[in-house]
């Protein structure tokens, strides 16, 4: 695997801290790989641009900053030219389907229904994050689904979620995860 910078982009909110948490400990405590997790909120907490940076590396990680990440997952519009801007050619794209852009580029992109799919089966957007995850793990398999569904539920108990809540985030990973490798067939079929 060598080191994989991945970085998570949306607003406050949106639970993008809440992925960066769940993937690093997923490659720590799960993977036995090396993992760093940096988090940068906007001026305003709810509304505000968010990122959370993971890089991922089989050795040791000398520096914990993502400059030029591998991938980028973003989930809202805002800043989308800037992030883009530092990704990698030949980098991984995982967009939110609802983000309008048009931007000429040289990185394989995938627009994942998370929102849509949040909303239609989960009547919440609020799983929108654990559905744009569960993307890149079955698009990529960074860490396995086994891994990152472990990672999820250390966290949630961490967190003391409601129950109702921990289960529409599990039921919300395991169907991004199956979106993610469906995508993956589809475009290597084409």
């Amino acid at each position: 695997m060598g080191t994989l910078e991945i970085q998570f982009v949306g607003k406050g909110g949106q639970g993008i801290v809440f992925l960066g948490l769940i993937l690093s400990r997923a490659a720590v405590i799960y993977e036995e790989k090396n993992a760093t997790n940096i988090q940068n909120y906007g001026s305003r907490m709810r509304g505000g641009s968010t990122i959370s940076d993971v890089i991922i590396s089989d050795s040791d990680i000398v520096c914990p900053i993502v400059s030029k990440p591998d991938i980028l997952v973003v989930l809202t519009g805002e800043s989308l030219e800037e992030f883009t801007s530092s990704l990698k050619k030949e980098g991984l794209l995982l967009i939110d389907e609802n983000v309008k852009f048009s931007l000429e580029n040289n990185f394989k992109i995938f627009r994942i229904p998370s929102t849509q799919i949040a909303e239609s089966d989960f009547k919440s957007t609020t799983t929108a994050n654990m559905i744009m995850l569960g993307a890149l793990i079955g698009i990529t398999d960074i860490v396995s689904e086994e891994s990152i569904l472990n990672s999820l539920l250390d966290v949630m108990e961490q967190l003391d979620l409601r129950e109702n809540v921990k289960e529409q985030n599990i039921q919300a990973l395991i169907r991004g995860v199956k979106l993610g490798r469906d995508l993956t067939k589809k475009n290597s079929a084409n």
